[in-house]
This record gives C-alpha cells, sequence and structure tokens, in this order.
C-alpha cells in the first residue's frame, strides 16, 4: 500500500494524470454504427463510442463499458449505477435523470420496414400506420409523433433480435427501427432476405451524450464533454469517423 501511495505521489510530482474511470452503459445488443464490439480487434467501434473515447481521454477519463437491456440501461444511468450512455436522444423523459451535452456528435434516422414482399407504400407520410400494429424496442424513442401510443398501436420487446421475430412471426405488420442495427440482426438471425425498408425514413434526430445527474459532478462534467465534443467536431479525426460510419457532416 506504501508504494502504490508513494507511485502516485511520484507521478502527480512528475506531471502525469492517474485517468479516472467513468462507467459507460452500452444496450445488450450491437447497435452499429453507433457502437459494436468488434471481437476481431477486441475493442468497440461506433461514432458513439469513438467519440466518446476521444473526448473522455481528452477531459483524463478512462471508460470501463457495461452492457444491459436498453430500458434497464436507462434505469442505470438514472440511478446513478452508471456515469455516462454515449448515444442518446435528448428527451423530456429522459432529462430528469441524465444531463445531455449541449451539442450532438451525429443524427439518427428511425425506418419503417416489414416483411417482404408487401405492396409499395410510401413512408413519408406516418399517418397510414395507425391502422397497423407496430413493433418497437422498450424505452427507445421514435420520434414525438410515434411516440403517442394513443394513436400508433405498439408492442414493444427488449431487443433487435426480438423485434425481427415478432415481425416475421405476424405479431405485428410493421416495425421500426434504425436500418443498419436491424440488417445486422437480421443478418445474424439469417433472415435478411425475408424484411425489407421502407423509405424515406420516419424520423431523423440528433444524438447525444448523456451523464447521470447523481453525479455530484454531473453539470460540470457535461459542460466539459460539450466543449470536449465541439473541439473535436473541428479535426480531420471527426470528418474522417463521420465518412467511415456513412454520417453527412452536422449542420450545428
Amino acid at each position: 500500500m506504501r508504494c502504490f501511495a508513494l507511485a502516485v505521489l511520484l507521478m502527480g510530482m512528475s506531471g502525469v494524470t492517474v485517468a479516472s474511470t467513468l462507467v459507460a452503459a452500452v444496450a445488450e445488443k450491437d447497435y452499429p454504427p453507433f457502437y459494436f464490439f468488434d471481437s476481431e480487434a477486441g475493442q468497440w467501434r461506433g461514432i458513439s463510442v469513438e467519440v466518446c473515447e476521444r473526448v473522455a481521454r481528452e477531459l483524463g477519463y478512462t471508460l470501463e463499458y457495461r452492457r444491459y437491456p436498453f430500458s434497464r440501461l436507462l434505469q442505470h444511468v438514472g440511478d446513478g449505477r452508471v456515469d455516462i450512455a454515449c448515444t442518446l436522444f435528448n428527451t423530456s423523459t429522459r432529462s430528469p435523470g441524465v444531463t445531455f451535452t449541449s451539442i450532438p456528435h451525429a443524427f439518427e434516422t428511425v425506418s419503417v420496414f416489414r416483411r417482404a414482399g408487401g405492396e409499395s407504400l410510401d413512408s413519408s407520410d406516418i399517418n397510414w400506420l395507425r391502422q397497423f400494429q407496430l413493433g418497437g424496442i422498450r424505452a427507445y424513442y421514435y420520434g414525438e409523433a410515434l411516440e403517442d401510443d394513443s394513436a400508433f398501436k405498439k408492442l414493444r420487446v427488449s431487443d433487435e433480435e426480438q423485434l425481427i421475430k415478432v415481425l416475421l412471426g405476424g405479431r405485428v405488420d410493421y416495425a421500426l427501427g434504425n436500418k443498419p442495427a436491424i440488417e445486422l440482426h437480421a443478418e445474424r438471425l439469417g433472415v435478411r432476405n425475408q424484411i425489407e425498408f421502407m423509405e424515406p425514413p420516419v424520423f431523423r434526430g440528433p444524438i447525444y451524450i448523456a451523464i447521470s445527474r447523481r453525479r455530484e459532478d454531473a453539470h460540470k462534467l457535461a459542460a466539459d464533454f460539450t466543449r470536449a465534443v465541439q473541439r473535436f467536431r473541428e479535426t480531420d479525426e471527426y470528418a474522417y469517423l463521420l465518412q467511415t460510419y456513412g454520417f453527412e457532416p452536422l449542420q450545428y
């Protein structure tokens, strides 16, 4: 113990910063292009985790990832069991538990998908969906209009794989999801040719880094991350990440 304390003291005297650890929550299932675990490289990939890693490192933090079903992820960020979530829509139901960075680092789209081979329909007007049973994932946000459960009937399940299964099993008529994530899990289930996506997407919105309000330094940490994200967005490295993961440059 004395040796450890001495080592910490010497590092402080030498100007070396000892990184603090933030526990970062990610969903149980991979969610490209925002986060997914690259088993070959042994590390996390995706626009959100790579932005998070980069700005956390600049601020002197390391990230320790823990996976949860998405609804539990929100609970744990809200109750302080985890410190940070690297990719969330900023909504009124989430803001009591977390404080968000003031600027986003990417935009996410929500698409309608269905069993392959149906009649051609245009998803630019979502009102036609009111007559059908929709599938969604528990605690996901699909845009203000589609959050009206009195207008849109939704069956909520725990993850993308279950969502694909209830669609193909006929329990819902259409489903809502992030296209790259749904495609990945459909491929893993061996059913990619059994589903098809409709155009255009039904929702597009900015995503942010979220800090648990249970932390005493939550507001300071959110402000620090905001400034770091703003600086990072001006770099070639960020532009490369946008290009790598198929995102357009942000307008604000």
